[in-house]
């Protein structure tokens, strides 16, 4: 028998209260949208972003219809987008192409972040704007790892630009490392990325 309480990333600690007197403010926190069709993957996505001091409030819907659905009508307000590709309905693709079309929500930071490691999907991803692509990691400690490192580039920039340059190019190594994996190469990759809105 397992336990999952023991797998299960622990729980943000409080931060010690400032001296008297010293006005601090609160550091900026990332809030995150979770389109996942899978239960226990939402479940585990959000657990590990619950233990991650930078982000703020994290919504997890059902569908990507669901989801259009609480962006519409301002419901929700994300800073990215976490969207798996393999979804009834509406599936990721088609998702993140109707995300785009919406001027309130073209420049969402949108993450695939799925089972399939096919290069095909990956390129499709990135041809559709998403900000990257992740390979579901196979631990807890790795999927935290990678939700804090997206977390962390998304708080940094926020939004993604209308054009993009080579820093921004440079930005997604993780994407670059992946096509160079599927044997899209950096020249494949750079154009797909340039490809985004």
């Amino acid at each position: 028998m397992v336990d999952f309480d023991m797998l299960l990333p622990q729980p943000k600690t409080t931060a010690a209260p400032s001296k008297p007197g010293r006005v601090t403010s609160a550091p900026r926190k990332a809030n995150v949208l979770c389109v996942e069709d899978n239960e226990w993957d939402a479940f585990l996505i959000d657990a590990c972003l619950q233990t991650l001091p930078q982000v703020g409030q994290v919504w997890c819907a059902p569908s990507g219809q669901v989801a259009l659905t609480l962006l519409e009508e301002n419901r929700v307000r994300p800073d990215l987008i976490l969207a798996d590709i393999n979804m009834p309905g509406l599936n990721g693709f088609d998702f993140l192409s109707k995300l785009r079309g919406r001027p309130k929500t073209q420049r969402t930071r949108v993450a695939m972040l799925t089972q399939s490691s096919d290069g095909a999907d990956f390129h499709r991803s990135l041809i559709r704007s998403a900000c990257t692509y992740i390979v579901k990691p196979s631990t807890l400690n790795e999927l935290q790892a990678v939700l804090g490192e997206l977390i962390a580039r998304t708080l940094h920039e926020s939004k993604i630009p209308s054009v993009l340059g080579p820093n921004d190019v440079e930005a997604d190594a993780r994407t670059m490392k992946l096509a160079a994996q599927w044997g899209l190469g950096q020249e494949a990759a750079s154009l797909a990325l340039k490809g985004r809105r």
